[in-house]
């Protein structure tokens, strides 16, 4: 066996195990083809808006990053927060807010469900009363299971991997958990660690330069491993410098493609713009070209997705009541619950959950194959991923967790 190793996005894995039989990818596609075929009407979690909702079908799933980009006052905090309630009536979820106050995060779910302005909520109301609707609010809230987290500064990906798995073990045999965190760039440059190896054996170490598309490649990467190992839909914010195309004046997408990492990495990514002026349909001569945007229009542009075309979905951008409410509702439009899934949607999602998860473990098993074969070989068994059951794919995560460290110890 050769003693080369090669430190890939894929993994540490020696040169022999760069390599996939194309039946055995096949057949992990057809598993998921196959479910979603029995499950028809199988869904992710859903936001609250609905045209989004419908164009994401199959994005919020358990073990996709879906992140947010977007430039200064685009809406990224809000859609976030906005995100975090309605998840919230669906799994457990927990958000992590690196920028803002726990209070403020708070303050602005509390201003979407209530429809009330975050201003008031924030400084006190004018009419010298805090009107019913806030602590109708706060009955809500208590229903939520949602977590907020309190007291992180600048953790590497690596401690916040360590605080979401414990949160994660925490809500029991949960097969669907939803992870928020605002935002990338508040994460510090990490560093391998006895910690990050023995959690994530098969991980590539961090860049040494820590170049910052490099770093932020690894970062979301790390998360994405995070997320399948726990069943998680995770939502990241990232902040895009404030380029604008010449003509749309859209959030320019170089700066996204900049981010090299983030467009490769993630699922999903999503750029809310809100415009600050719009174009006069009905200038005649001498009037003006563009009016002030008063009306808050805006759009959610999809800009990459594994199960969904592109696509601009229209949406009015309500920051008094931190919100995107879709066109035809209006600003007025009152907060609601996600509506229930159906018992059969819920089978459908733990089961698809328990195959997406049994992938990495069979990554897993084949990698420590691959290492008893004799050099050079290619031949690693083929292993049948719709025989995998949820449980059996936790225990021999941890079974392999286990013996990783006894080899440690032992060394």
């Amino acid at each position: 066996m050769s003693d080369i190793v090669i430190s890939t996005p894929a993994g540490r894995r020696p040169i022999e195990a760069m390599w996939r039989r194309a039946g055995d990818v096949a057949r992990e596609a057809l598993a998921v083809t196959e479910l979603r075929t029995e499950y028809p009407d199988l869904i992710g979690l859903q936001t609250g808006i609905a045209q989004l909702d419908t164009a994401l079908r199959g994005e919020l799933e358990p073990g996709h990053v879906i992140v947010i980009a977007g430039g200064s006052g685009d809406g990224k905090t809000t859609l976030c927060a906005q995100a975090a309630a309605s998840f919230a009536t669906q799994v457990p979820t927990y958000m992590l807010s690196l920028e803002d106050e726990v209070r403020d995060i708070t303050n602005r779910v509390m201003a979407n469900i209530s429809s009330e302005n975050v201003r008031e909520l924030r400084t006190g109301f004018e009419s010298g009363t805090v009107p019913q609707t806030v602590r109708d609010a706060l009955v809500t809230m208590d229903g939520l299971t949602l977590d907020l987290n309190d007291g992180i500064v600048h953790p590497r990906v690596e401690q916040l991997a360590a605080i979401i798995g414990a949160w994660a073990q925490s809500q029991g045999e949960q097969r669907h958990l939803a992870v928020i965190i605002d935002q990338l760039g508040h994460i510090a440059p990490s560093r391998a660690s006895d910690d990050f190896w023995r959690l994530y054996p098969h991980l590539p170490a961090p860049p040494s330069n820590q170049a910052s598309h490099e770093m932020l490649e690894w970062q979301v990467m790390y998360l994405q491993a995070v997320a399948k190992k726990y069943h998680i839909t995770m939502v990241i914010a990232h902040q895009l410098n404030d380029r604008r195309d010449e003509g749309s004046k859209k959030p320019d997408l170089s700066s996204v493609r900049g981010s090299r990492g983030i467009t490769h990495k993630a699922d999903c990514v999503l750029v809310p713009w809100v415009p600050k002026q719009l174009p006069n349909e009905f200038a005649g001569v001498g009037d003006p070209k563009f009016l002030d945007n008063t009306s808050k229009h805006g759009e959610i542009l999809i800009l990459k997705g594994r199960h969904v075309p592109l696509a601009d979905i229209g949406v009015m951008f309500d920051g008094g009541r931190q919100r995107f409410v879709a066109r035809a509702l209006g600003t007025n439009a009152r907060w609601s619950a996600a509506p229930a899934k159906t018992a059969r949607q819920i089978a459908g999602g733990s089961k698809l959950a328990a195959l997406l998860a049994s992938f990495d473990v069979l990554a897993e098993a084949r990698y420590e194959v691959t290492k008893a074969l004799p050099a050079g070989s290619a031949d690693a068994p083929v292993i049948d991923v719709v025989e995998i059951e949820s449980s059996d794919a936790d225990d021999a995560w941890d079974e392999m967790m286990d013996l990783r460290a006894s080899e440690e110890d032992g060394a």
